[in-house]
């Protein structure tokens, strides 16, 4: 069971791009990773938008970063007409990167005319780190507890700390 953020929206400006990317900048640091900033390079995009796939070749400008080696990249990176809508799978990621994720989504939202965020895991709506987990974990450990069951052998998936998740 995978576990996936979309986001979609229209930054309120271009010119909010360089105190968007400061944000995206403070988080990359937080997971000791760096943004690239993309400048009027030639590109293709490809999204949803109001329901269908729309495909976008041309200048793009915006960002990019990948906040853990086993999930996918985060693009902010809006077509012509300033629309961005991306999505990442967090399902092999630790636990707290796609919280962290979300954090971040939650830092950059005022940037944004309206940002719409689909989370998998539930995080965004709830920002209740204990539910989340137990969420994001419970394949694992059912898995990981057939699997013992199968070996005869205590269970090894991750249990909750007892520590705020938050």
């Amino acid at each position: 069971m995978g576990f996936t953020i979309h986001y979609h929206g229209q930054p309120g400006s271009s010119g909010q791009l360089p105190e968007l990317g400061r944000i995206l900048e403070r988080h990359s640091s937080i997971w000791d990773v760096k943004v690239t900033a993309v400048n009027d390079t030639d590109g293709e995009l490809s999204h949803l938008k109001d329901g269908a796939m729309v495909a976008y070749h041309g200048q793009v400008k915006g960002f990019i970063l990948q906040p853990h080696p086993q999930r996918g990249s985060l693009l902010f990176l809006p077509d012509k007409d300033g629309y961005a809508a991306h999505g990442c799978k967090t399902q092999y990621a630790p636990v707290s990167i796609h919280m962290e994720i979300v954090r971040m989504l939650k830092d950059i939202e005022p940037f944004f005319m309206k940002l719409t965020v689909n989370d998998k895991g539930c995080y965004w709506a709830t920002l209740d780190g204990t539910e989340h987990f137990h969420r994001m974990n419970f394949p694992t450990q059912a898995i990981d507890r057939v699997s013992c069951i199968l070996q005869d052998e205590e269970p090894h998936a991750e249990e909750p700390t007892g520590q705020d998740l938050n």
